[in-house]
């Protein structure tokens, strides 16, 4: 495992992070709890010490998995907890909300569920990291983001490192998906830019194989990792046996003539390409209230 530090930590986080969006269960089709927590523990187990949260992931769900696993582990000092604020719901409904009383709410929330008296990376400001989605086929930050994060010493915690789990070469014209399943919205998954996306990932998966002896999976993330500007890449995990690939991916590094290769399958292949932007929260329109106004 490759390990990095943070601004403000006195202590290494591994470079590649479990995100607990999925096991948070909404917008995943529900979560089974007794795996959610043997995942998290998996992932401990094999060197990964940074675990990413917040709040709206299944309404708290999975800051409370966090909490649970966190006490069965038992060496909370030996974790990196991260997790956010600023957003608010209303049945399934979520709005940004960054208001002081929020704020304030969110992080004893946050506290009792994750069962710790202390966060160790709380995204709100000032910035000492910044969470954008990033991956072979999401590279829009490249723009601005990632560099600006860069000059400014803000670490990066990218997310969406599988895609949703495009990139993990598990997914085939027939997958289906079920219930609230983000995938259901996601325009990659929709025809006709899904089969050019499977193309995409079936042309990478061959040349990983041909080039290194890996899977697209491990591809995946090596790419990210080897990005200038990503400190952790995150990778969403929902079972034990999905993190067997992470020893996989240290011990090798992507030159620059196949990163041009990668760029060249992926632009050839996805002639429709589009970003994460259907899942941006919408913006909650308030009333003032003059009463705290005054």
């Amino acid at each position: 495992m490759e390990y990095v530090t943070i601004k403000g930590l006195n202590r290494g986080a591994s470079r590649i992070g479990l995100g607990t969006w999925s096991i948070g269960g909404f917008m995943w089709g529900g979560t089974d709890e007794t795996a959610a927590i043997a995942t998290i523990l998996e992932a401990l187990e094999r060197g990964i010490t940074l675990l990413d949260t917040a709040p709206a992931y299944g309404f708290g769900r999975a800051e409370e998995l966090v909490g649970r696993a966190l006490q069965q582990y038992g060496k909370r000092q030996e974790v990196i907890i991260a997790t956010k604020v600023g957003l608010e719901w209303h049945g399934e409904q979520m709005f940004r909300n960054s208001s002081r009383t929020r704020i304030m709410q969110e992080i004893d929330d946050s506290l009792r569920r994750l069962k710790t008296d202390y966060i160790d990376i709380y995204q709100a400001a000032p910035l000492h990291t910044v969470q954008p989605p990033y991956n072979l086929f999401e590279r829009n930050v490249e723009k601005d983001v990632l560099p600006y994060c860069h000059s400014q010493g803000i670490n990066t915690l990218t997310y969406g490192s599988l895609c949703r789990g495009l990139l993990s070469g598990k997914m085939t014209p027939n997958s289906q998906f079920h219930g609230d399943d983000v995938r259901k919205l996601d325009p990659k998954f929709q025809q006709p830019r899904y089969a050019q996306y499977l193309k995409a990932v079936e042309r990478l998966d061959r040349f990983a194989r041909k080039s290194f002896g890996k899977h697209v999976l491990e591809l995946a993330m090596r790419w990210a990792l080897d990005q200038p500007f990503v400190t952790v890449a995150l990778w969403g995990a929902r079972h034990p046996e999905q993190l067997a690939p992470v020893s996989a991916i240290d011990g090798w590094k992507l030159d620059a003539a196949t990163l041009k290769a990668i760029d060249e399958i992926v632009h050839n292949s996805v002639t429709d390409p589009v970003g994460p932007e259907f899942m941006a929260p919408s913006v909650r329109h308030r009333a003032v209230d003059q009463s705290s106004a005054a």
